[in-house]
């Protein structure tokens, strides 16, 4: 079976395209990962954020920690890749606990606005912002 060129070279942009910062210390106890995709406006972003999310906690426990969530930021840029980072602190497990501050999910206006900024950028189609909006609307 033979792929046609075109076919080799979007799965290779793909690839390619996928960039993962790995765990970046910025301070002493403090990490950060990024992560973008070459999906651009196709990006399954919570399976982005999950992703990322996994690795900080699988770093966290390669070190008999936890995590404490400190930031985090989703980029839909009008031209470039769509990418999440995700800013955590290492704590003993002891010290996390179940009401510890978690990262704010984005309102359902956030959300929108985001939405709105991807359509006008070209990211997404009209049709696909009107299902998306829906789909925010309706979880509310």
């Amino acid at each position: 079976m033979k792929l046609k060129p075109l076919t080799i070279a979007l799965v290779a942009a793909f690839v390619l395209g996928c960039h993962n910062t790995g765990v970046v210390q910025l301070s002493t106890d403090t990490y950060m990962i990024s992560k973008s995709s070459a999906a651009g406006m196709f990006v399954n972003m919570p399976a982005l954020k999950a992703e990322v999310i996994r690795q900080a906690n699988q770093y966290a426990a390669s070190r008999g920690k936890a995590i404490e969530p400190l930031h985090s930021q989703d980029t839909f840029p009008a031209h470039g890749f769509p990418s999440y980072e995700y800013q955590f602190r290492l704590v003993d497990k002891k010290a996390a606990s179940a009401d510890a501050p978690a990262v704010a999910n984005p309102t359902v206006g956030q959300q929108l606005l985001d939405l709105q900024k991807a359509k006008d950028s070209g990211i997404i189609t009209d049709a696909e912002y009107q299902t998306q909006k829906t789909k925010v609307l309706e979880i509310k």
